[in-house]
């Protein structure tokens, strides 16, 4: 729904607006201005498509999680791992802050007593080869470290090294964090089928900082887990040059309307990873390349990487720099 956003500027209000429910797939949105002192030739339309990918909930906002206040010491380094007794500690819905209007569960002792929390939920995962990868998302003020299993999956506005109950955010969310949810993928090789534990530690940037919020989803993407080819490619290198430039595109196109060579990479050409070359693989990829409007699905064209996807498609040799 629409909320009103600071202004912008023009020094008028804006208005933002959530799509909730956006399904799945290339999905566009269209914004047009209007003048309503008359006529507006300037006020063309603006355009934006994203895709979208399936995504099935596991965890959402007002899930009880475990949690611990990070007054000194703070929890013992084991805290992350899914073996570590989390008993003593205390639970609560999402979100977990205080002072943000977005809080389930108040931390009303938090502001000039401790910076940092501790928390940790298991999620369960029935069939670990129906997914390709869990996408978390993370509203969050101000930063965190994320773990899964005990594997560090990333972080976002904290510092590196080692972080502990008075380790500090080094700036400040942009707010609303409803509105800009932070977000991480956890690959499969961090999974395991059952139970996986989820740990995240959220930290303000001061002791005396005059809010917190950590509201946490995740979702898993389907998938039959690849077509069981371990040849790592570049989605999008079409010619297996070790480059995605327009020539790959015109690679597309000449194979599939003139007959020229086919790729020895099918996969790689594949750059909507539907699990078929048509003539829309060779204009996604030319979007790519000069207007952004799509990225390039898994493993996408910076880092090298084995079809996420199962589908009739396979990929010969490696392009050159992927092994």
């Amino acid at each position: 729904g629409p909320a009103a956003a600071p202004p912008g500027p023009t020094g008028r209000d804006q208005q933002t607006y959530t799509d909730v429910e956006p399904g799945s797939g290339l999905i566009t949105y269209q914004v047009i201005a209007t003048d309503s002192n008359g006529p507006c030739p300037e006020c063309t339309p603006i355009e934006c498509t994203v895709d979208v990918a399936e995504c099935n909930p596991l965890v959402v906002p007002g899930d009880e999680w475990v949690f611990l206040r990070g007054i000194a010491p703070g929890p013992t380094e084991d805290w992350n791992l899914p073996e570590f007794d989390d008993a003593e500690w205390e639970a609560g819905a999402t979100g977990i802050g205080y002072a943000d209007g977005d809080d389930a569960t108040i931390l009303d002792d938090m502001r000039n007593n401790y910076s940092a929390i501790y928390t940790r939920k298991i999620v369960d995962i029935d069939d670990i080869d129906a997914i390709q990868r869990i996408v978390l998302s993370v509203a969050v003020d101000d930063g965190c470290v994320v773990y899964m299993n005990g594997d560090e999956i990333g972080r976002y506005n904290m510092p590196v090294g080692q972080i502990t109950n008075t380790t500090l955010a080094t700036a400040a969310a942009p707010e609303p964090v409803i509105n800009t949810p932070q977000e991480f993928t956890i690959d499969k090789e961090f999974l395991v089928e059952g139970e996986n534990l989820l740990a995240i530690s959220v930290h303000n940037t001061t002791l005396g900082s005059s809010d917190l919020t950590f509201v946490p989803s995740a979702c898993a993407v389907p998938g039959s887990g690849g077509n069981g080819s371990e040849v790592k490619f570049l989605r999008g290198d079409a010619d297996n040059d070790g480059n995605i430039v327009l020539t790959d595109a015109v690679f597309i196109l000449a194979h599939l309307v003139q007959g020229g060579a086919p790729p020895t990479c099918p996969d790689a050409a594949d750059t909507d990873d539907d699990g078929k070359l048509v003539l829309t693989d060779g204009i996604r990829l030319l979007n790519a390349l000069f207007q952004g409007q799509v990225p390039l699905p898994a493993p996408g064209f910076l880092e090298c990487g084995v079809d996420p996807t199962d589908d009739d498609l396979t990929c010969e040799r490696s392009g050159t720099g992927c092994g």
